[in-house]
């Protein structure tokens, strides 16, 4: 009941902040802010999850590496890609975050060890009308939305989300952020 109780709320949520984002209700205050503690403020939620399922996060961005965003919806949209990682990666499996600054924009690799995704999968998984799910390694729920709901708030950013995966070698999202789009 617990664990049904949690997955709906999950939708729920979900649902909600997509909602916000398609009537553009949710508020939007790009400021520069550091990439390298976003990520760590993500993986500090994940510890405990990633410890119990022996997936070692490692963050390689660079330190001094800002980033003009959301900071909310930037920490939402990695905290997602995360958990979807951790998610889908078997014991002894890592996640990795990266990052890579060229002369107009910055990308951000979210890139893990895990089962990875068919092309019939890619070709659903970030379309509305599939609401593709699957369950992790670990027998762990997902709502189908995750993804798409990512994919929006980059894209409100004026960024991308790309998807790169192959079956049994894992999955790395790239998103790639102008430099300063609404300075």
């Amino acid at each position: 009941i617990n664990e049904q109780v949690h997955q709906q709320f999950k939708l729920l949520e979900n649902l909600l902040q997509w909602t916000r984002l398609q009537s553009e209700k949710t508020e939007f205050e790009p400021t520069l802010i550091s990439l390298f503690d976003v990520v760590e403020d993500v993986f500090a939620s994940f510890r405990l999850n990633s410890m119990q399922k022996q997936v070692k996060l490692s963050n390689e961005v660079e330190d001094l590496l800002e980033i003009f965003a959301d900071r909310n919806m930037l920490r939402s949209v990695i905290h997602n890609l995360v958990g979807n990682a951790i998610k889908f990666t078997p014991s002894h499996g890592s996640v990795r975050i990266g990052s890579r600054e060229t002369e107009n924009s910055i990308q951000v690799s979210i890139s893990d060890t895990g089962v990875g995704m068919s092309k019939e999968a890619l070709n659903k998984v970030l379309k509305l009308d599939s609401q593709f799910s699957t369950n992790g390694t670990g027998g762990e729920k997902g709502t189908g939305l995750g993804l798409l709901l990512c994919k929006e708030m980059v894209e409100k950013h004026q960024g991308t989300l790309e998807l790169q995966s192959l079956e049994g070698k894992g999955t790395t999202v790239l998103l790639t952020f102008p430099k300063r789009a609404f300075a």
